[in-house]
């Protein structure tokens, strides 16, 4: 006959070792981040700061003794009180970063965007809109501590102390008259030149006034130049209709820059674009992009973070260049670019007025 093994009693079975506690705690802890969110800004400063949280834990759970054993009502308890003193503290290290930003006269998108890292945000019309960064694009791969702002404000890229980017402008027949000998006396070494745009009330295609007499300027001054295009395109076929003009139009000349499909808002409701979702505006835009590149050229597309964000589906231009518009001393942009326009307001010799600076970075 076997023993008989004594019995538990009721009480014992709700006793809990201080080891399994300890366990429990530190398995839970893991989780406290997820029960102290109030706010959208709270959720990212705890998932990004759960260190933070699990060091409060033991300051709460202090209260176990060692050897001692609990019941599950306790237990509870001392996991509920560890959950709100983190929920507590992360909300106080998050409203204190606020308020730092904003007394160092940070504005609100550049909080926000320093908080949300993973995110791509801009503001439009008084709303922020957040795009989350994925790994589908090549990433920007470029060190913003080597884009230097030199003489006149003008920036360059610097590695190992060499300048290894290019100095151009862009300009249309708002710059009037240009003196190209002086330009490029300037250092300019290339010039996007504005060959034309579709109205965007009319639909009917203009050519720049002084298309040719900047593309011939540029090219007798030793200027190398690229053109771009302002699209109002709503079909496929008025976008190859865009292109062949292109085509056309810099046929006899050599363009060794990109050729640009110019993609912005015109901030009107009336605009014959403004109803284009961004699936429609992207086919549009692949379809002068591929013309450009069977003629021969180098495909482009221009467009700040609204363009490539809000506008277009940004994943499916993996295959073009991107012209890059931010008017600022560093690039908020997560994907690699070719070309960044980082001021309307630059200077130039040969040109009255302000004038679009760029640099490449190849």
């Amino acid at each position: 006959m076997s023993e008989k093994k004594p019995e538990r009693s009721k009480t014992n079975s709700k006793l809990i070792n201080l080891t399994l506690i300890m366990a429990m705690v530190t398995l839970l802890s893991l989780v406290i981040a997820v029960l102290a969110i109030i706010t959208p800004l709270i959720l990212n400063k705890i998932n990004n700061g759960s260190k933070e949280a699990e060091e409060i834990v033991p300051k709460e759970t202090e209260v176990i003794e060692e050897g001692r054993l609990y019941t599950q009502e306790e237990v509870n308890e001392i996991i509920e009180n560890s959950s709100i003193a983190a929920a507590a503290a992360a909300r106080e290290e998050v409203k204190q970063e606020i308020r730092e930003s904003y007394q160092s006269g940070q504005s609100l998108i550049n909080s926000l965007r320093s908080i949300y890292p993973e995110y791509v945000i801009y503001a439009d019309q008084g709303r922020y809109n957040f795009y989350e960064i994925t790994d589908e694009l090549p990433p920007l791969g470029i060190n913003q501590d080597s884009l230097v702002s030199a003489e006149k404000g003008e920036m360059q890229y610097v590695l190992n102390g060499e300048t290894v980017s290019h100095k151009g402008i862009d300009v249309s027949k708002f710059q009037g008259k240009i003196d190209w000998q002086k330009v490029h006396e300037d250092g300019v070494e290339y010039a996007m030149i504005r060959l034309g745009i579709r109205g965007y009330g009319t639909g009917a295609i203009v050519i720049d006034d002084t298309f040719e007499s900047n593309i011939k300027g540029a090219l007798d001054n030793e200027v190398e130049v690229g053109v771009y295009f302002y699209t109002q395109a709503i079909t496929k076929d008025e976008a190859i209709e865009e292109a062949n003009t292109v085509i056309q139009a810099i046929k006899d000349y050599n363009v060794t820059y990109p050729v640009v499909l110019d993609i912005e808002d015109p901030n009107d409701s009336e605009a014959r674009t403004a109803n284009l979702t961004p699936q429609e505006r992207t086919d549009i835009a692949i379809a002068f992009l591929e013309k450009i590149k069977e003629a021969g050229y180098k495909p482009m597309i221009y467009g700040n973070l609204k363009s490539y964000f809000g506008m277009l589906e940004i994943n499916r231009l993996k295959d073009y260049d991107l012209w890059f518009a931010y008017y600022d001393s560093s690039i908020y942009f997560p994907y690699k670019i070719r070309m960044w326009q980082y001021t309307e307001s630059g200077s130039v010799n040969g040109i009255n007025g302000n004038v679009d600076l760029n640099i490449t970075f190849e």
